[in-house]
Order: structure tokens, then C-alpha cells, then sequence
């Protein structure tokens, strides 16, 4: 199939029952995808998860004309499949669905690609690394933005220099500091100036979705706000009167699905 242009396979499963199909792992080469020197589409995607060892095998060749990758499930336990993303400088898209094994400073390798338009990361945890900021910063012409599961200090910062912004799409990471991560999102979102959407996702903990969202007043002080979901959707509407805003929320215990779906 040398003259494929797309190639999709959304969910990579070694299991066909459930609920074996969300939690087990399956193993994939990317070796053979060098053949497919006409690709510019490539998704694949596993809820259960995709291991990637260090052998050659793993890597992803590099494809000239591919302009759209969508990882979804894989596992990034060595940067080598990161490093050949990086050499692909002509992607207009990019999305990673398990960030959770990228070590620190490994982020520093998506600023190589300065024509990417969309980029949509999945479960980075909490992200201390400056270098991801100064990547973000880097990407001018980025219009769709989408951090599902993160928390990242210096978002509010990075934001405000993406001109080109129009679509943010964001489910802080609310595990443990809630309320500062939430003020560091509402803060990086109000800075915002030519958004034409915004999607703010709460993931709720335990076995109840709480009533309210809790926000610190500011980044100093410790008093604390709450807002019913419905405060917030209006916050973010008198922000922004003339963009569509959606306040979504999915319990942990089902975020995989959710993330699995493409919401």
C-alpha cells in the first residue's frame, strides 16, 4: 500500500471483552510504517494502552509528507519516538494520549515543530517543566490547543503570547492542589484575546461529581471561591460574550473511556 494516504485505527486492542479491553496493553512496531512514504494521515489509538520498548523496531520512521499524527494510547517509556516526531517539522497536528512517562525536559523537543496548528496532549500530571512552556511559546501559529489532565504553572503565561489561539480545550488536573490549578487555568484562559471557543472539563474525583469548583482568589492569598459549574459557565460567557462555551464533567473512574472516545 505504498500510495496510502490515511491510515486510522482508533482502538488497538488485544482483548474483545470488558472490561479487559480499557486496562490491557498490547505491543507495536512502527518499523514497517516506512513504506508508506505517501502517508499524511496516521491515528492510532488504544484505551488499554500502546508499549513501545527502546528497539529500533519501535521507532517511527521518518514519513516526508505526513501532516497528521494522532498517538492516543501509546506510552512513551523512552523519548526515541519523540525525537522522530520532532524531525517531522511539517506536521500541522499533533496529538499524544499518554504523557504520563514523558520525562522532564523531553517537551523541550515539540518546539522543533513551529507549524503545528492543533496540539492535544492527554494525562501529563502535573508539569513542572519549563521547557514545555517554552515549546508552547515557540508554536505562533498554534489555533487549537487541548491539555486534558495536566497541570502546568506557567500556562497563564504561555497563552497570552499564542496571537493565533482560537480554541482551547482544558481539563485541569485537579488531583491535588485544586483550587490553585483551577485559578492558574481561569487566569491563563481570561488572558485569552481572539478565542472562538473554550471547553473547561472537570474530572471529579471520587465516587460523587461535586456540586462546586473551587478556586483560589488569587495566587497569593488563601481564600478560597466557589463556583457551581453554572458560575462558571457564565464567568467565562461575560469573559468572552461572543464564543461558544462549554463546561463539561466525566468521574475519574471513567476517564479513560471518555479520552478512548474522543470527546
Amino acid at each position: 500500500m505504498p500510495r496510502l494516504h490515511i491510515l486510522e485505527c482508533p482502538f488497538v486492542t488485544v482483548s474483545f471483552t470488558e472490561p479487559e479491553m480499557w486496562f490491557v496493553t498490547c505491543g507495536l512496531e512502527l518499523s514497517s510504517l516506512r513504506f508508506l512514504g505517501r502517508l499524511e494521515h496516521l491515528k492510532i489509538g488504544s484505551a488499554g494502552g500502546i508499549v513501545l520498548n527502546g528497539s529500533c523496531s519501535s521507532l517511527m520512521p521518518y514519513l516526508p509528507n505526513l501532516r497528521h499524527v494522532a498517538l492516543t494510547g501509546f506510552k512513551f517509556h523512552s523519548h526515541g519516538n519523540l525525537e522522530c516526531l520532532a524531525q517531522m517539522q511539517q506536521l500541522i497536528s499533533l496529538e499524544l494520549g499518554d504523557c504520563s512517562d514523558i520525562e522532564p525536559g523531553i517537551y523541550v523537543l515539540l518546539g522543533k515543530m513551529r507549524k503545528l496548528k492543533k496540539l492535544r496532549l492527554e494525562n501529563g500530571g502535573n508539569v513542572k517543566d519549563t521547557k514545555f512552556a517554552e515549546a508552547l511559546s515557540k508554536m505562533e501559529g498554534l489555533e487549537q490547543l487541548e491539555l486534558m489532565n495536566f497541570q502546568m504553572p506557567s500556562l497563564c503565561t504561555v497563552l497570552s503570547e499564542l496571537q493565533h489561539l482560537k480554541q482551547i480545550n482544558i481539563w485541569p488536573d485537579n488531583a491535588t492542589e485544586g483550587p490553585l490549578v483551577n485559578y492558574n487555568s481561569y487566569e491563563a484562559i481570561s488572558r485569552c484575546k481572539n478565542l472562538k471557543y473554550i471547553c473547561w472539563g472537570i474530572i471529579a474525583e471520587g465516587d460523587t461529581i461535586p456540586e462546586v469548583l473551587e478556586l483560589k482568589a488569587s495566587a497569593s492569598e488563601n481564600e478560597i471561591k466557589k463556583l457551581t459549574y453554572k458560575q462558571l459557565f457564565q464567568e467565562l460567557v461575560e469573559l468572552f460574550p461572543k464564543i461558544k462555551v462549554e463546561v463539561k464533567c466525566v468521574p475519574r473512574e471513567l476517564w479513560r473511556e471518555f479520552c478512548s472516545t474522543r470527546k
